[in-house]
Protein backbone atom coordinates (compact mmCIF):
# COMPACT_ATOMS: atom_id res chain seq x y z
CA UNK A 1 0.00 0.00 0.00
CA UNK A 2 3.02 2.11 0.86
CA UNK A 3 4.56 2.32 -2.53
CA UNK A 4 1.39 2.30 -4.41
CA UNK A 5 0.46 5.61 -2.58
CA UNK A 6 4.11 6.76 -3.01
CA UNK A 7 3.32 6.10 -7.43
CA UNK A 8 0.24 7.87 -6.89
CA UNK A 9 1.45 10.96 -5.79
CA UNK A 10 4.41 10.78 -8.38
CA UNK A 11 1.75 11.11 -10.84
CA UNK A 12 -0.38 13.73 -9.49
CA UNK A 13 -0.23 17.61 -10.40
CA UNK A 14 2.50 19.87 -9.17
CA UNK A 15 -0.31 21.70 -6.68
CA UNK A 16 -1.76 18.04 -5.25
CA UNK A 17 1.74 16.80 -4.76
CA UNK A 18 2.94 19.98 -3.14
CA UNK A 19 -0.10 20.14 -0.55
CA UNK A 20 0.23 16.18 0.10
CA UNK A 21 4.13 16.78 0.70
CA UNK A 22 5.08 14.67 -1.71
CA UNK A 23 8.12 14.44 -3.97
CA UNK A 24 8.11 16.59 -6.88
CA UNK A 25 6.89 15.12 -10.13
CA UNK A 26 9.42 14.32 -13.09
CA UNK A 27 8.92 15.99 -15.80
CA UNK A 28 10.58 16.95 -19.22
CA UNK A 29 12.03 20.23 -20.85
CA UNK A 30 9.21 21.22 -22.24
CA UNK A 31 6.67 20.11 -19.78
CA UNK A 32 4.36 23.02 -17.29
CA UNK A 33 5.87 20.97 -14.10
CA UNK A 34 8.65 23.24 -12.39
CA UNK A 35 11.67 21.67 -12.71
CA UNK A 36 13.75 23.87 -9.62
CA UNK A 37 10.76 24.83 -7.33
CA UNK A 38 7.42 24.03 -5.96
CA UNK A 39 6.45 27.56 -5.20
CA UNK A 40 3.70 29.44 -7.33
CA UNK A 41 5.38 32.57 -6.11
CA UNK A 42 2.08 33.50 -3.88
CA UNK A 43 2.65 34.01 -0.09
CA UNK A 44 -0.44 34.12 2.21
CA UNK A 45 1.25 35.89 4.71
CA UNK A 46 1.02 39.25 1.91
CA UNK A 47 -2.33 39.67 2.91
CA UNK A 48 -1.45 41.07 6.52
CA UNK A 49 0.22 44.08 4.21
CA UNK A 50 -1.15 46.95 2.89
CA UNK A 51 -4.39 47.99 1.21
CA UNK A 52 -3.07 47.61 -2.29
CA UNK A 53 -1.25 44.10 -1.93
CA UNK A 54 -4.34 42.54 -0.82
CA UNK A 55 -6.41 44.49 -3.41
CA UNK A 56 -3.45 42.65 -5.76
CA UNK A 57 -4.35 39.24 -4.18
CA UNK A 58 -7.86 39.36 -4.01
CA UNK A 59 -7.71 39.95 -7.94
CA UNK A 60 -5.97 36.26 -7.85
CA UNK A 61 -8.20 34.78 -5.14
CA UNK A 62 -9.35 32.24 -8.14
CA UNK A 63 -6.56 30.85 -9.05
CA UNK A 64 -4.93 27.52 -8.13
CA UNK A 65 -1.68 27.33 -6.55
CA UNK A 66 -0.03 25.00 -4.59
CA UNK A 67 -2.24 25.26 -1.18
CA UNK A 68 -5.71 24.89 -3.05
CA UNK A 69 -7.63 21.36 -2.11
CA UNK A 70 -7.63 18.37 -4.32
CA UNK A 71 -11.07 17.95 -4.78
CA UNK A 72 -11.39 21.80 -6.21
CA UNK A 73 -8.33 21.38 -8.83
CA UNK A 74 -10.36 18.38 -10.05
CA UNK A 75 -14.13 19.55 -10.36
CA UNK A 76 -12.40 22.69 -12.18
CA UNK A 77 -10.09 20.34 -14.39
CA UNK A 78 -13.24 17.78 -14.75
CA UNK A 79 -15.54 21.19 -15.50
CA UNK A 80 -13.40 23.05 -17.66
CA UNK A 81 -14.14 23.19 -21.67
CA UNK A 82 -12.26 24.77 -23.86
CA UNK A 83 -12.91 28.02 -26.10
CA UNK A 84 -13.81 27.29 -29.48
CA UNK A 85 -12.63 29.76 -32.13
CA UNK A 86 -14.22 30.17 -35.47
CA UNK A 87 -13.12 28.75 -38.49
CA UNK A 88 -11.19 31.53 -40.13
CA UNK A 89 -9.03 31.25 -43.28
CA UNK A 90 -7.06 34.07 -44.75
CA UNK A 91 -4.49 34.60 -47.46
CA UNK A 92 -4.64 35.56 -51.32
CA UNK A 93 -6.16 33.12 -53.95
CA UNK A 94 -3.17 32.09 -56.69
CA UNK A 95 -4.07 32.48 -60.20
CA UNK A 96 -4.89 30.52 -62.11
CA UNK A 97 -2.60 29.54 -65.27
CA UNK A 98 -5.15 30.73 -68.75
CA UNK A 99 -4.41 30.03 -71.96
CA UNK A 100 -3.67 32.80 -74.71
CA UNK A 101 -7.59 32.76 -75.74
CA UNK A 102 -8.40 33.37 -72.00
CA UNK A 103 -6.25 36.10 -71.39
CA UNK A 104 -7.70 37.96 -74.44
CA UNK A 105 -11.43 38.00 -72.71
CA UNK A 106 -10.14 38.77 -69.89
CA UNK A 107 -7.88 41.82 -70.89
CA UNK A 108 -11.48 42.86 -72.69
CA UNK A 109 -13.65 42.49 -69.71
CA UNK A 110 -11.14 44.20 -67.63
CA UNK A 111 -10.85 47.29 -70.16
CA UNK A 112 -14.50 47.23 -70.82
CA UNK A 113 -15.47 47.37 -67.30
CA UNK A 114 -12.52 50.61 -66.88
CA UNK A 115 -14.72 52.34 -69.62
CA UNK A 116 -18.25 51.77 -67.30
CA UNK A 117 -16.53 52.91 -64.38
CA UNK A 118 -15.31 55.80 -65.88
CA UNK A 119 -18.37 56.85 -68.03
CA UNK A 120 -17.37 56.17 -71.30
CA UNK A 121 -19.80 52.93 -72.05
CA UNK A 122 -23.19 52.71 -70.42
CA UNK A 123 -24.28 49.63 -69.49
CA UNK A 124 -25.49 47.56 -71.99
CA UNK A 125 -29.15 47.57 -72.56
CA UNK A 126 -30.21 44.84 -75.16
CA UNK A 127 -28.67 41.40 -75.33
CA UNK A 128 -28.75 39.06 -78.58
CA UNK A 129 -27.10 35.88 -79.19
CA UNK A 130 -24.89 36.97 -82.00
CA UNK A 131 -24.12 40.43 -80.29
CA UNK A 132 -23.57 43.09 -77.17
CA UNK A 133 -24.92 46.34 -78.10
CA UNK A 134 -23.64 49.53 -76.05
CA UNK A 135 -23.99 53.13 -75.67
CA UNK A 136 -20.64 55.45 -75.95
CA UNK A 137 -21.78 58.39 -74.25
CA UNK A 138 -19.71 61.92 -75.34
CA UNK A 139 -17.51 62.75 -72.94
CA UNK A 140 -16.59 66.48 -74.77
CA UNK A 141 -17.90 69.19 -71.84
CA UNK A 142 -17.82 71.68 -74.79
CA UNK A 143 -21.02 73.63 -75.38
CA UNK A 144 -23.02 72.88 -78.44
CA UNK A 145 -24.03 75.40 -81.55
CA UNK A 146 -26.89 76.76 -81.41
CA UNK A 147 -29.73 76.21 -83.83
CA UNK A 148 -30.58 79.64 -85.57
CA UNK A 149 -33.59 80.71 -84.93
CA UNK A 150 -34.93 81.70 -88.12
CA UNK A 151 -33.95 79.87 -91.37
CA UNK A 152 -33.11 82.21 -94.24
CA UNK A 153 -35.85 82.12 -97.39
CA UNK A 154 -34.97 80.69 -100.80
CA UNK A 155 -35.99 82.44 -103.60
CA UNK A 156 -38.52 80.12 -105.81
CA UNK A 157 -36.86 79.55 -108.98
CA UNK A 158 -38.86 80.20 -111.89
CA UNK A 159 -39.44 77.06 -114.47
CA UNK A 160 -38.24 77.83 -117.97
CA UNK A 161 -40.17 77.42 -120.70
CA UNK A 162 -38.91 74.63 -123.11
CA UNK A 163 -39.16 74.85 -126.81
CA UNK A 164 -40.34 72.10 -129.19
CA UNK A 165 -36.95 71.26 -130.52
CA UNK A 166 -35.75 70.75 -126.48
CA UNK A 167 -38.68 68.62 -126.52
CA UNK A 168 -38.27 66.46 -129.49
CA UNK A 169 -34.80 65.83 -128.26
CA UNK A 170 -36.58 64.30 -124.95
CA UNK A 171 -38.65 62.50 -126.97
CA UNK A 172 -36.17 60.65 -129.28
CA UNK A 173 -33.89 59.66 -126.27
CA UNK A 174 -36.65 57.98 -124.30
CA UNK A 175 -37.57 56.15 -127.83
CA UNK A 176 -33.63 55.08 -128.03
CA UNK A 177 -34.03 54.34 -124.51
CA UNK A 178 -37.10 52.39 -124.80
CA UNK A 179 -35.53 50.54 -127.66
CA UNK A 180 -32.49 49.65 -126.01
CA UNK A 181 -34.72 47.89 -122.94
CA UNK A 182 -36.28 45.86 -125.24
CA UNK A 183 -33.22 44.85 -126.95
CA UNK A 184 -31.67 43.97 -123.33
CA UNK A 185 -34.77 41.80 -122.44
CA UNK A 186 -34.58 40.27 -125.82
CA UNK A 187 -30.71 39.28 -125.22
CA UNK A 188 -31.81 38.38 -122.01
CA UNK A 189 -34.42 35.77 -123.33
CA UNK A 190 -31.78 34.16 -126.05
CA UNK A 191 -29.77 33.63 -123.01
CA UNK A 192 -32.11 32.04 -121.26
CA UNK A 193 -32.77 29.85 -124.16
CA UNK A 194 -29.56 28.74 -124.19
CA UNK A 195 -29.23 27.97 -121.07
CA UNK A 196 -32.15 25.77 -120.98
CA UNK A 197 -30.22 23.81 -124.46
CA UNK A 198 -27.66 23.38 -121.98
CA UNK A 199 -29.52 21.73 -119.02
CA UNK A 200 -31.32 19.41 -121.20
CA UNK A 201 -28.03 19.08 -123.14
CA UNK A 202 -26.15 17.87 -119.71
CA UNK A 203 -29.36 16.34 -118.19
CA UNK A 204 -28.78 13.94 -121.71
CA UNK A 205 -25.44 12.98 -120.67
CA UNK A 206 -25.75 12.33 -117.00
CA UNK A 207 -28.73 9.89 -118.47
CA UNK A 208 -26.64 7.92 -121.13
CA UNK A 209 -24.19 7.77 -118.29
CA UNK A 210 -25.83 6.24 -115.69
CA UNK A 211 -27.60 4.12 -118.63
CA UNK A 212 -23.76 2.94 -119.69
CA UNK A 213 -23.01 2.49 -115.83
CA UNK A 214 -26.19 0.06 -115.45
CA UNK A 215 -25.36 -1.87 -118.59
CA UNK A 216 -21.84 -2.27 -117.42
CA UNK A 217 -23.20 -3.44 -113.67
CA UNK A 218 -25.51 -6.21 -115.69
CA UNK A 219 -22.19 -6.96 -117.49
CA UNK A 220 -20.41 -7.82 -114.25
CA UNK A 221 -22.76 -9.41 -112.48
CA UNK A 222 -23.67 -11.78 -115.93
CA UNK A 223 -19.82 -12.66 -116.03
CA UNK A 224 -19.55 -13.52 -112.12
CA UNK A 225 -22.89 -15.76 -112.68
CA UNK A 226 -21.13 -17.82 -115.26
CA UNK A 227 -17.92 -17.93 -113.69
CA UNK A 228 -20.09 -19.77 -110.64
CA UNK A 229 -21.58 -21.91 -113.10
CA UNK A 230 -18.27 -23.03 -114.06
CA UNK A 231 -16.68 -23.63 -111.05
CA UNK A 232 -19.80 -25.37 -109.84
CA UNK A 233 -19.27 -27.93 -112.98
CA UNK A 234 -15.34 -28.31 -112.38
CA UNK A 235 -15.99 -28.83 -108.86
CA UNK A 236 -18.98 -31.79 -109.99
CA UNK A 237 -16.04 -32.99 -111.67
CA UNK A 238 -13.80 -33.13 -109.12
CA UNK A 239 -16.20 -34.77 -106.87
CA UNK A 240 -17.30 -37.45 -109.37
CA UNK A 241 -13.46 -38.53 -110.15
CA UNK A 242 -13.13 -38.42 -106.42
CA UNK A 243 -16.15 -41.03 -105.45
CA UNK A 244 -15.21 -43.12 -108.87
CA UNK A 245 -11.68 -43.44 -107.18
CA UNK A 246 -12.88 -43.92 -103.92
CA UNK A 247 -14.65 -46.82 -105.71
CA UNK A 248 -12.17 -48.35 -107.40
CA UNK A 249 -9.76 -48.66 -104.32
CA UNK A 250 -12.68 -49.87 -102.25
CA UNK A 251 -12.79 -52.51 -105.10
CA UNK A 252 -8.90 -53.30 -104.75
CA UNK A 253 -9.39 -53.85 -101.33
CA UNK A 254 -12.54 -56.12 -101.59
CA UNK A 255 -11.39 -57.90 -104.83
CA UNK A 256 -14.43 -57.63 -106.39
CA UNK A 257 -14.91 -57.76 -110.38
CA UNK A 258 -16.79 -55.61 -112.60
CA UNK A 259 -20.09 -56.40 -114.56
CA UNK A 260 -17.61 -56.32 -117.74
CA UNK A 261 -15.23 -58.77 -116.41
CA UNK A 262 -17.87 -61.09 -115.25
CA UNK A 263 -19.86 -61.02 -118.48
CA UNK A 264 -16.30 -61.82 -120.51
CA UNK A 265 -16.16 -64.89 -117.85
CA UNK A 266 -19.38 -66.31 -118.41
CA UNK A 267 -18.47 -65.94 -122.14
CA UNK A 268 -15.39 -67.83 -121.97
CA UNK A 269 -16.77 -70.29 -119.60
CA UNK A 270 -19.91 -71.33 -121.89
CA UNK A 271 -17.39 -71.34 -124.73
CA UNK A 272 -15.23 -73.74 -122.93
CA UNK A 273 -18.13 -76.09 -122.05
CA UNK A 274 -19.54 -75.78 -125.72
CA UNK A 275 -16.19 -77.45 -127.08
CA UNK A 276 -16.22 -79.85 -124.33
CA UNK A 277 -19.12 -81.02 -125.46
CA UNK A 278 -18.31 -81.26 -128.84
CA UNK A 279 -15.09 -83.15 -128.44
CA UNK A 280 -16.86 -85.44 -126.34
CA UNK A 281 -19.63 -86.46 -129.09
CA UNK A 282 -16.22 -86.70 -131.67
CA UNK A 283 -15.01 -89.32 -129.49
CA UNK A 284 -18.60 -91.12 -128.72
CA UNK A 285 -19.28 -91.08 -132.63
CA UNK A 286 -15.83 -92.57 -132.80
CA UNK A 287 -15.92 -95.65 -130.63
CA UNK A 288 -18.00 -98.70 -130.67
CA UNK A 289 -22.00 -98.42 -130.21
CA UNK A 290 -22.58 -98.76 -126.40
CA UNK A 291 -24.78 -101.91 -124.71
CA UNK A 292 -27.69 -101.91 -123.36
CA UNK A 293 -26.36 -101.77 -119.62
CA UNK A 294 -24.33 -99.05 -120.84
CA UNK A 295 -27.03 -97.10 -122.22
CA UNK A 296 -28.91 -97.47 -118.69
CA UNK A 297 -25.76 -96.23 -116.83
CA UNK A 298 -25.21 -93.08 -119.75
CA UNK A 299 -26.99 -89.95 -118.61
CA UNK A 300 -29.21 -88.68 -121.70
CA UNK A 301 -28.06 -86.86 -123.97
CA UNK A 302 -29.35 -83.26 -124.94
CA UNK A 303 -30.21 -82.47 -128.72
CA UNK A 304 -28.64 -79.50 -130.40
CA UNK A 305 -32.02 -77.22 -129.76
CA UNK A 306 -32.10 -77.70 -126.59
CA UNK A 307 -30.95 -75.02 -124.32
CA UNK A 308 -27.80 -76.25 -121.88
CA UNK A 309 -27.76 -75.74 -118.32
CA UNK A 310 -24.42 -73.20 -117.39
CA UNK A 311 -23.74 -74.04 -113.74
CA UNK A 312 -23.66 -70.88 -111.43
CA UNK A 313 -21.14 -68.79 -111.28
CA UNK A 314 -19.67 -68.73 -107.69
CA UNK A 315 -17.95 -65.35 -107.07
CA UNK A 316 -15.83 -67.37 -103.85
CA UNK A 317 -13.64 -69.17 -106.19
CA UNK A 318 -12.55 -66.86 -108.46
CA UNK A 319 -8.95 -65.20 -107.85
CA UNK A 320 -7.56 -61.63 -107.95
CA UNK A 321 -5.39 -62.89 -110.65
CA UNK A 322 -7.99 -64.38 -113.19
CA UNK A 323 -9.68 -60.54 -113.19
CA UNK A 324 -7.52 -57.92 -113.74
CA UNK A 325 -8.96 -54.23 -111.76
CA UNK A 326 -8.93 -51.40 -113.27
Amino acid sequence: MTGNNSGFKQNVTGSCASIDGGERPSGSATSKVSKRSLDSGYDGNELDGDDDTKSNVNEYANMITENSDCAIVEEIEKNFKPFEFDFCLNGTPAPRNLSAKDKARLDEQRILENLRNEGLIATSKFEAKSGLAFEVVEATTLPRRAIPARLAKLDKRKKKKKTKEEIANKLAKAEQRRKEAELEKLEKINSVSTKSDVVNIQQDQVKQQQELLEHTIQKVDQVAENRELKLQAIKDKLKARQEHAAKVRLRKKLHIPTTEELDEFEKKNLSDQLLLKSSCEISAESQAPPTDNDLAHDPPVHSDNEEESVPPLNLATLSSNEFPVE
